[in-house]
């Protein structure tokens, strides 16, 4: 068990790591682990340079990769988005 536990991602960590990369004026919606590697992370910005951020915090972060922006629409005057990722490592969630 323990070596189980050794090889298995931290969930919380994950989720620390995308908060401090996440810059005010950004509001996280949804964060979605499919239990392998891949991530998930749709929300609102209130403009591109907030998004900006956040993209390159993820992208500068050995945590990610292949951080890409999967999806922008503007509503209301908000920036609605989709971040797919993946954690590195061969580690599951």
């Amino acid at each position: 068990i323990r070596d189980i536990r050794s090889k298995q991602k931290d969930f919380g960590d994950s989720l620390n790591k995308i908060a401090a990369q996440t810059p005010s004026g950004v509001t996280l919606s949804n964060v979605t682990f499919n239990g392998t590697l891949n991530l998930k992370i749709t929300g609102v910005a209130q403009n591109n340079d907030q998004l900006a951020t956040l993209i390159y915090g993820l992208r500068s972060d050995p945590t990610f990769q292949g951080v890409n922006l999967a999806s922008i629409s503007l509503e209301e005057g908000l920036i609605n988005f989709t971040i797919d990722c993946q954690l590195s490592g061969g580690q599951k969630v």
